[in-house]
C-alpha cells in the first residue's frame, strides 16, 4: 500500500524463498492473514464463520474464505457482495485447472 513496504518486501522476498519453501511460506501467511475485524489466521475464520477446524473445511468453505482475503474488513463473509461471487466463481474455476497434491 505504500512504496515503502513494497521497497520492504521487494528485499525480504528473496531472502524469505530461500530459508522457507513455498508451502512454510503458504503456511505462515494462512496462520496471520485476516479474514474480518479481528479474525487472524485460517483455523480462527474457520471456527468463527463454520464453527469447524480449518482441516474440515468443505472446498466451498475454504474458497468462500479465500476470497475475502482481498479486503477481510470491507467483504467480511457477505454472502452477496458481488466482487465475492465472482472472486469465489473465479477460485472454484481456477482450482479446477491445477492438480492439487493429497494430503
Amino acid at each position: 500500500r505504500s512504496y515503502f513496504r513494497k521497497a520492504q518486501e521487494i528485499i525480504l522476498t528473496p531472502i524469505v524463498e530461500a530459508i522457507w519453501g513455498k508451502k512454510r511460506i503458504l503456511e505462515i501467511y494462512l496462520n496471520i492473514a485476516e479474514f474480518g475485524n479481528g479474525i487472524f489466521g485460517a483455523q480462527a475464520a474457520a471456527r468463527y464463520y463454520f464453527n469447524k477446524n480449518a482441516a474440515n473445511l468443505s472446498r466451498a468453505e475454504a474458497i468462500r474464505l479465500a476470497s475475502i482475503l482481498i479486503n477481510p474488513k470491507k467483504y467480511q463473509f457477505v454472502k452477496s457482495a458481488p466482487l465475492i461471487n465472482r472472486r469465489v466463481n473465479r477460485i472454484s474455476h481456477d482450482l479446477n485447472l491445477v492438480q492439487i497434491p493429497q494430503r
